[in-house]
């Protein structure tokens, strides 16, 4: 096959068309037509079989046209109907891969398995846009090394009705945690530093704060990857990797092991694939505030603004306190990326009654040229 006229496009092929072909509502010759059309052309003969592969994805097409409507596309013509074959074709895969993880996550004791793991439409058209999107510049990222240097000391300062819900969400039975000790609080704070503190206890991975799951958590995460007669791809022959078929083999991991992994590919800056990894790890465990700090990080830094305002809103809200005050200071600045200065400075302010560690940050910001512009 000659690569280089692989997508020339030698037949035009419409949306209606696709449409009607994909869900068999054309005439018998209309559908001939159109066959034709589809198998003079190895594009569209492509993206034909990513359709396919997932049952109504056509409909995912159909909200892609209205997210570009709303966005720079603001004309939907035959080059933006191409370039969403090939976005949705692509991320086809990506969706049959989430697709088979989500139905194969291990929860066990539990009836809700089903109900709560199955890859919905909104899913979808979520991996759908995390694909399409961007990295925004790497100045302006919030990146690992970005998100160390602004990491706070942590105090842990459990009092009775934090003790009891730690008690309630543990799936492993009583946990031994003990009470704080207020006097030593006080006699940090005597220091003149600035901490943040939480109400459930802490730990560290690759150096990132986490909130520590690991005590009230018991199931394994399952993962589907891929691999070659049992071989990982990255140790395959490259000849084999490119010519032989990959089997997916279901990969068990502890939730530390998973998070780990989720972590290491944000500090990679590969903030796409972190956010699939914390999207599966709240498949399993919706009120992960792991999951949800760091996955509003990478929203952010895919330019995707007011989905990272939805994941720190959630951390925020959260009864959980160990990421409140990083949450509230990198929601501000998405604002501030958002140009709705009013909301940011409103939050900054907040900050900087708090008296804790963004206080003199947020004073920096409020007193710059660029907040006080009019611009």
């Amino acid at each position: 096959m000659n690569t280089n006229n692989k997508y020339k496009n030698n037949s035009h092929l419409s949306k209606d068309e696709l449409e009607g072909f994909l869900k068999e509502e054309l005439s018998d010759a209309k559908t001939i037509e159109v066959g034709n059309k589809i198998n003079s052309n190895e594009f569209y003969k492509e993206a034909v079989e990513g359709f396919k592969s997932v049952p109504g994805s056509i409909n995912s097409l159909n909200q892609l046209q209205r997210s570009f409507s709303k966005t720079k596309f603001k004309l939907w013509n035959t080059q933006n109907f191409i370039i969403s074959i090939l976005i949705t074709s692509v991320t086809a895969l990506t969706i049959v891969m989430f697709n088979g993880f989500t139905s194969k996550i291990n929860i066990k004791n539990s009836n809700n398995i089903t109900e709560n793991n199955i890859l919905t439409e909104e899913d979808k058209i979520e991996i759908i846009e995390i694909e399409t999107a961007s990295d925004i510049s790497e100045d302006k990222q919030i990146d690992y090394i970005e998100t160390l240097k602004g990491q706070p000391e942590t105090i842990e300062r459990i009092d009775n009705k934090s003790y009891e819900y730690i008690q309630k969400l543990s799936s492993k039975g009583p946990v031994a945690i003990k009470i704080t000790d207020i006097s030593i609080i006080n006699e940090k704070i005597v220091n003149n530093k600035r901490y943040t503190y939480t109400n459930f206890p802490v730990y560290y991975l690759i150096d990132l704060k986490a909130v520590d799951y690991r005590l009230v958590y018991q199931n394994k995460i399952e993962n589907n990857e891929f691999q070659i007669g049992g071989l990982d791809p990255k140790y395959a022959n490259p000849d084999e990797v490119n010519n032989e078929l990959h089997t997916l083999t279901t990969v068990l991991y502890t939730y530390k092991d998973f998070l780990r992994r989720a972590l290491g590919k944000f500090k990679k800056n590969k903030y796409k694939e972190a956010l699939f990894d914390f999207r599966i790890i709240i498949k399993q465990y919706p009120e992960d505030l792991n999951a949800y700090f760091y996955g509003g990080l990478c929203y952010y830094n895919i330019g995707r603004n007011t989905k990272a305002i939805k994941w720190f809103d959630f951390v925020i809200n959260h009864y959980i306190s160990a990421f409140d005050a990083e949450a509230e200071w990198y929601k501000a600045k998405t604002l501030l990326n958002m140009n709705k200065k009013a909301d940011a400075i409103e939050l900054l302010n907040n900050i900087i009654e708090k008296n804790e560690f963004y206080s003199k940050y947020a004073k920096e910001v409020l007193a710059s040229e660029s907040i006080n512009s009019e611009n």
